[in-house]
């Protein structure tokens, strides 16, 4: 196993803001990730936040298959750090995860359908970790077109009242999406996304925030919860090429040096690729390996390489 440099890169990282960190739980469609930064940023009245893009939103903390692991990967280890947790779930019509205009004739049975779905995934997040405090909160957009110009409604859940209405042009869907594979750290979520806008040079990919990178895709359980993030983007959408970015720092490798850190990391990155690699052979997938050494006011991105 080799590395070679890509980039190096700037970096200042974040104080912690006073009252914590949030979380903010949105669709990974990239056609909506702008759209939704905007909205989360607007309601939280933050950019600190810790951002994560699952397939269909409130989909997979509901999901009888998924949710438990989902539950305990995402937000334990949120509710360990903190105490308590305050999130945001967003959910939005002719999500693909759901199906979309093949699934829903009528907007006001999607609309009803997304908010069952958005109340019981609250609800299986306070059933999951009774006695803690949890302050949820839930929100649906809808995309509609007004003469000739199209808009997303954001609806509050609870009160089914409007509080926002956007200009929103949907961008057009080329085969040449991809896929990102990072941590949902929101120290570096910033930095990170410059990077791959940079990388990949397009805006249009697919970001999946996993606690710990690669190490989902690795882990025997994890492995479960492939097919509901992958399986969208590739079979119904066609994109072909993934990037998995693993990051130093982690605590798991808090007591290692750095040429320790690249070795655990590294190794941890092609596993991952292997899997994907097999798993979705038959759709000719191609998978890019990414590891960031956070450094004293910098980053360092290396490419991961077998020998």
């Amino acid at each position: 196993m080799r590395r070679e440099l890509i980039k190096r890169s700037q970096y200042v990282e974040p104080e912690m803001p006073q009252g914590g960190v949030k979380i903010a739980v949105g669709c990974f469609d990239w056609r909506l990730r702008e759209a939704f930064m905007a909205f989360f940023q607007w309601i939280i009245k933050s950019d600190n936040f810790v951002r994560m893009n699952f397939p269909g939103g409130a989909k997979l903390i509901n999901d009888p298959i998924a949710n438990d692991y989902v539950i305990h990967e995402f937000f334990a280890s949120q509710l360990i750090e903190r105490g308590d947790l305050e999130g945001y779930i967003l959910d939005h019509s002719g999500c693909l995860a759901w199906g979309g205009s093949a699934v829903f004739s009528e907007m006001m049975e999607e609309r009803k359908f997304h908010f069952n779905q958005l109340r019981n995934s609250r609800m299986n997040l306070n059933r999951s970790f009774p006695g803690r405090k949890l302050n949820i909160h839930l929100y649906y957009a809808e995309f509609f077109v007004e003469n000739g110009q199209g808009f997303l409604r954001y609806i509050e859940v609870d009160t089914e009242e409007v509080i926002l209405v956007v200009e929103f042009t949907m961008p057009q869907t080329h085969i040449t999406e991809k896929i990102v594979v990072g941590s949902f750290s929101w120290k570096t979520r910033r930095a990170f996304i410059d990077f791959m806008s940079d990388h990949l040079e397009t805006e249009c990919f697919f970001r999946l925030n996993f606690r710990e990178g690669s190490k989902l895709i690795n882990d025997r359980c994890g492995r479960l919860l492939v097919p509901y993030f992958f399986d969208t983007p590739i079979k119904k959408c066609g994109t072909r090429e993934i990037l998995l970015l693993d990051q130093s720092g982690r605590p798991e490798s808090i007591h290692m040096d750095g040429e320790q850190e690249f070795q655990f990391y590294g190794e941890q990155l092609l596993s991952a690729k292997a899997h994907l690699m097999r798993g979705y052979k038959d759709w000719q997938v191609m998978v890019n390996t990414v590891y960031a050494e956070i450094c004293s006011g910098y980053i360092d991105y290396w490419r991961v390489l077998e020998d």
